[in-house]
């Protein structure tokens, strides 16, 4: 008889950790990005807003200022694409697909499935790759904070 176990390896915890880490610090960069960008204490309600908004505000922020930042808005439209996988992975379970080949052999496939469309899912390698790109979009972010130091 075939046996699984959930995650063996470990790799959907640690790529889970990655995803939401990186995010966690993608949100705090683009709130101390906001402080820096904004001549108002306009960051104190920012940081009570939706990942989304916090974007949408940091890109206006930018578009009326004068300076290349073309870095930065890169990265923020790179996150916003991501956080659709950020949010798929934080708001489902990790669940195991069952299937027989035709020599009657049991196939296990691990995946996170969307409840709310049945039609999405993230792989394994979909969330290590996600990782990775949230890792990178934070450390752009943040080499982009002059003053990292006064982070909130």
């Amino acid at each position: 008889m075939a046996t699984f176990r959930l995650d063996k390896d470990g790799l959907w915890i640690k790529g889970i950790g990655q995803l939401i880490f990186a995010f966690a610090g993608i949100e705090s960069a683009i709130v101390s990005l906001i402080k820096e960008a904004s001549r108002s204490k306009i960051h104190d309600t920012a940081a009570h807003l939706s990942l989304h908004h916090k974007i949408d505000l940091l890109l206006e922020i930018l578009d009326s200022e004068t300076g290349d930042h073309t870095q930065v808005k890169s990265a923020l439209k790179q996150a916003s694409a991501l956080a659709a996988i950020r949010n798929l992975v934080a708001h489902n379970r990790l669940a195991v697909g069952i299937s027989v080949t035709p020599d009657m052999e049991l196939q296990f496939r691990e995946f996170i499935p969307s409840r709310r469309n049945n039609n999405k899912e993230v792989t394994l390698e979909q969330l290590l790759e996600a990782a990775r790109q949230a890792e990178e979009i934070e450390r752009t972010l943040w080499s982009n904070v002059r003053n990292p130091t006064k982070v909130t």
